[in-house]
């Protein structure tokens, strides 16, 4: 009979292995974030400075990266909200918490306004 620590360490195993750790899916997360948030700010520099020259395209496409840009900032600010009352429990300071609550809620509503007016011109 095979040892069952012999069978977790078969090459072919270790693709369920990985989809069963949190901490693979924070890596998947946070380089799929990094690698989409450099692509933006490198897109829209180069529309801005005129590298690019398709305003129709480039317009939807401002379009949609600031519609990813709200729903990240969104989900950051739900997980933000989310610990505080964990954190308050366990008697750690909240200050920096809030300020950061509040710097995110007002990205998201510049980011909501910029993007309902039109855009950056």
């Amino acid at each position: 009979m095979s040892d069952p620590r012999q069978d977790a360490w078969r090459p072919w195993r270790w693709p369920m292995e990985w989809f069963r750790e949190e901490k693979f899916w924070r890596d998947v997360g946070t380089r799929t974030f990094a690698g989409m948030f450099t692509a933006a700010i490198l897109y829209l520099g180069a529309l801005f400075l005129g590298y690019l020259g398709a305003p129709h395209v480039a317009g939807t496409v401002s379009v949609v990266i600031g519609i990813i840009f709200i729903v990240a900032l969104a989900l950051c600010a739900l997980g933000v909200l989310r610990a505080l009352p964990r954190r308050a429990r366990a008697g750690q300071p909240l200050a920096g918490r809030l300020v950061l609550l509040v710097v995110l809620a007002a990205l998201l509503v510049l980011l909501v306004v910029v993007l309902l007016t039109g855009g950056v011109t």
